[in-house]
């Protein structure tokens, strides 16, 4: 099926990206907006490789602005508002890394990045849902 192939597909692509050399040629072919759209599916495994890929990209400062460029600054902070705890965890870290880039500070918390946030934060040892 065709959910069956985008799931193996993201998962390659993934794979492919904890490689930096593998980084630099996945983004100059457009991999971060095709990642950026998917992410949207409403299948959590899906959900969930994009976040892995995100986590991936914001550790090299160099793509925060391909990110913003592709919207997945949305996407990362609806990942992080997310009830799974693994969505929850990949929203959070690439929200840690996007916002130690000054340029995108406001547009973050903009975009309702810091009430999911607040809200982990304020679970004890349990996701909850931000409902915003």
């Amino acid at each position: 099926s065709d959910g069956e192939c985008i799931h193996h597909g993201i998962h390659i692509i993934g794979s492919l990206m904890e490689s930096c050399s593998n980084c630099n040629t996945l983004v100059d072919r457009g991999c971060i907006d095709i990642v950026t759209k998917i992410t949207v599916s409403p299948s959590i495994e899906i959900k969930r490789a994009c976040g892995y890929i995100f986590s991936l990209l914001v550790e090299n400062k160099e793509y925060h602005t391909n990110l913003n460029n592709a919207g997945a600054l949305q996407e990362i902070v609806n990942l992080a508002a997310l009830v799974d705890l693994e969505c929850q965890l990949y929203g959070a870290f690439s929200l840690v890394y996007l916002a130690s880039n000054h340029e995108f500070q406001v547009p973050l918390v903009q975009m309702g990045a810091v009430r999911p946030l607040v809200a982990m934060m304020s679970t004890e040892s349990e996701p909850r849902h931000y409902a915003g």
